[in-house]
């Protein structure tokens, strides 16, 4: 039977509560929209995040991109998502104190709040689930020992110095889950370096230790929040090194720590991932700098001191010119070391042979942190090996070789970089305008499995360097590791030929090449790829 309608009058009118509860809903979906019309909505966040919020697309123009259009605005409309900074920071305080992780897949909240890193696979090459194999290990110890080989026949010193991960500094704050399984990478490195007597290859790990006996409060050796040694931790390592470099012969004398004294500086986030973890409300740490007296200082006059490139001059007048390439770890040391020297020169860039002949140094230092073992392949670009690689070279069986008109083939560039024929001469002619120009070499045909050697017969209009870049993957099946490799060879100007080592761990049939600096021209005749050991 069909129920009488209700009349108007009898209707239930809504209730205060009602209404509130109605309203309340409006502005909760409404404020995020309203605050997305500012045009800053979360964007402060975007910039903890070390990135550029993603642009808003243009308007479509065609049946298609209307179609792509709704997924095109999705990036651009979250990171300008009204109340976005509010609600990472409630999502962060929640899995921070309520379930005792880490809002975010870059690091891992340890024992005490001790924050690890886990980019680049660093917690599992630590722990050795994740190990090199015994040709990449012998791979990294040819490479330091050719380098030093060839810089001790010309009366310099050489040193390879390895800073440990936080780690090894710390490694019972490590969650008991992800903790040692096997042998972490370095150990391998330098099991095998003192297996062969190879004695310009320092470790940290056990100076640092040590020093970290002495944490106290804000005064630690690494700080909690962050993944980088305090300046208390460099002097550590600049005291190791320089014990290291006397022993190998240098005129090297040390700043005397009693001269130091420490005191805490603003935490500027400078080296705290509390805002990348959407935490720097919650969270905090005090940062540190040495001070020494004036007699005793180095001074910065080229560059600035956390530059790319910087000069610093040193009070001893007699002491060492020294050069040193670095990752992020060497600005803590710039003042340190160098203090310690007439003039030294710190370059934030992989080892470059240009520039030792450029300097004539006394000691060459290269300074990497112990993950650049999972971020990269042993380097081979130095003259050195390149003179290494020759040999290896001759010795090799015959295998495929190209002429310039197979490899303009083969070549896709883009960026600026031009390819041209050039039939008369038989040669394939490289220019660059800018940074940016890139060409793409496909290897098609060519085992990716195997140790291979690239060898272009060429010649360059001036100094400079050809880049090779390429994927690799390499640990273990079940924690493996993948990143770029990058192959720098030096180019000094007239007829060369250039050696390019090929891992057998390499992805894919493609092998990208550029020049630094990016104005250069190269004139290939010919290549031919060999396999090698």
């Amino acid at each position: 039977m069909k129920r009488p309608a209700l009349s108007r009058s009898a209707r239930r009118r809504p209730s205060p509560a009602d209404l509130l509860l109605s309203w309340g809903f409006l502005v909760l979906i409404g404020l995020p929209l309203l605050l997305l019309g500012s045009g800053r909505a979360g964007l402060d966040t975007v910039a903890f995040e070390y990135r550029s919020p993603a642009p808003w697309p243009g308007l479509p123009a065609s049946a298609a991109d209307w179609r792509a259009w709704p997924r095109a605005v999705e990036a651009p409309f979250g990171d300008r998502f009204g109340l976005r900074s509010t609600l990472l920071r409630l999502r962060a305080r929640l899995r921070w104190d309520l379930l005792g992780g880490s809002p975010t897949p870059t690091a891992v909240q340890g024992r005490a709040g001790e924050v690890f890193l886990t980019a680049d696979r660093v917690l599992d090459t630590w722990s050795g689930r994740s190990p090199l194999s015994p040709r990449e290990v012998d791979a990294w110890l040819a490479s330091l020992t050719q380098r030093a080989n060839h810089l001790a026949a010309r009366g310099i010193v050489y040193l390879a110095v390895f800073v440990p991960d936080k780690t090894a500094v710390y490694p019972e704050r490590v969650p008991a889950s992800l903790g040692p399984a096997g042998r972490r990478r370095l150990d391998q490195l330098v099991e095998s370096a003192a297996g062969a007597g190879f004695r310009n290859l320092l470790d940290l790990t056990p100076a640092l230790r040590q020093e970290r006996a002495a944490d106290r409060d804000w005064d630690r050796t690494y700080p909690a929040l962050g993944s980088h040694w305090t300046a208390r931790g460099a002097l550590a390592g600049a005291l190791a090194i320089g014990a290291h470099l006397r022993e190998l012969g240098a005129d090297w004398v040390d700043l005397d720590r009693s001269r130091l004294r420490f005191e805490p500086a603003e935490d500027t986030f400078g080296d705290s991932y509390a805002a990348r973890l959407y935490l720097e409300q919650r969270l905090s740490h005090t940062g540190m700098r040495a001070m020494l007296p004036a007699e005793d200082l180095a001074t910065c006059i080229q560059g600035a001191p956390d530059s790319t490139l910087s000069l610093w001059s040193g009070p001893r007048a007699a002491g060492p010119r020294l050069l040193v390439f670095h990752d992020s770890f060497g600005p803590e040391l710039r003042p340190l070391l160098s203090a310690s020297c007439a003039l030294a020169r710190w370059v934030w860039k992989p080892y470059d042979s240009r520039l030792v002949r450029e300097f004539a140094p006394d000691v060459v230092l290269e300074l990497f942190v112990e993950r650049q073992l999972a971020m990269r392949q042993a380097h081979h670009g130095d003259e050195g090996n390149q003179a290494a690689l020759a040999a290896a070279f001759a010795r090799a069986p015959r295998g495929l070789r190209l002429d310039a008109g197979e490899l303009a083939a083969r070549l896709r560039c883009s960026g600026g970089l031009v390819a041209t024929f050039d039939a008369p001469s038989g040669s394939l002619l490289l220019s660059s305008s800018g940074s940016q120009g890139i060409g793409e070499l496909s290897l098609a045909g060519w085992p990716a499995d195997r140790p291979t050697l690239l060898c272009l017969s060429c010649a360059s209009n001036g100094e400079g360097q050809l880049v090779a870049r390429y994927p690799f993957r390499n640990g273990s099946p079940a924690y493996p590791v993948e990143s770029i490799q990058r192959e720098a060879v030096a180019l000094w100007g007239g007829k060369q030929p250039l050696w390019i080592p090929l891992a057998p761990e390499r992805i894919g049939q493609t092998l990208s090449l550029s020049f630094d600096p990016g104005n250069a021209q190269l004139r290939i005749e010919a290549a031919e790829l060999r396999i090698w050991r």
